[in-house]
């Protein structure tokens, strides 16, 4: 199933990504039970979903990276944070930003990834961290 730690391949990636993605979903629907920290299930549905997106694009040829899924659903999380509890947290996306940087420069340098497939990283980790939530709140 897995030659390399490395995860190379297409193919090596599909299964620890639905195992990961199922466990983000499990929590999330766990956390729901316990009222002091429901909306923050949301959040693991939203990672979950993210990591469903991934999936979704090796049936397609595409690798994207993990990586920068992780960063930018952090990036997403505390975008998600400044605009409920109404703070700036700039600073700290500002360093986000950078540790992302840092993160895509070295899956490029590594030649683990393409640019493409960085970008598509940040942008399945933001996206349903900001709009998964919003979804879950307005239904």
């Amino acid at each position: 199933m897995i030659h390399s730690f490395h995860l190379s391949s297409i193919e090596e990636r599909k299964f620890p990504l639905l195992l990961f993605a199922f466990l983000a979903i499990v929590i999330g629907r766990m956390l729901f039970k316990l009222v002091l920290v429901n909306d923050l299930a949301i959040y693991f549905i939203a990672g979950g979903f993210s990591m469903l997106l991934a999936y979704w694009f090796l049936w397609l040829k595409i690798k994207v990276s993990i990586h920068t899924i992780g960063v930018g659903g952090l990036i997403g999380f505390i975008i998600q944070m400044s605009m409920i509890f109404y703070q700036n947290y700039l600073i700290i996306l500002a360093l986000l930003f950078v540790l992302f940087g840092v993160v895509a420069n070295a899956r490029l340098k590594l030649k683990a990834h393409s640019f493409r497939e960085v970008l598509w990283g940040l942008i399945f980790g933001i996206i349903p961290q900001l709009f998964i939530p919003f979804i879950y709140q307005n239904i």
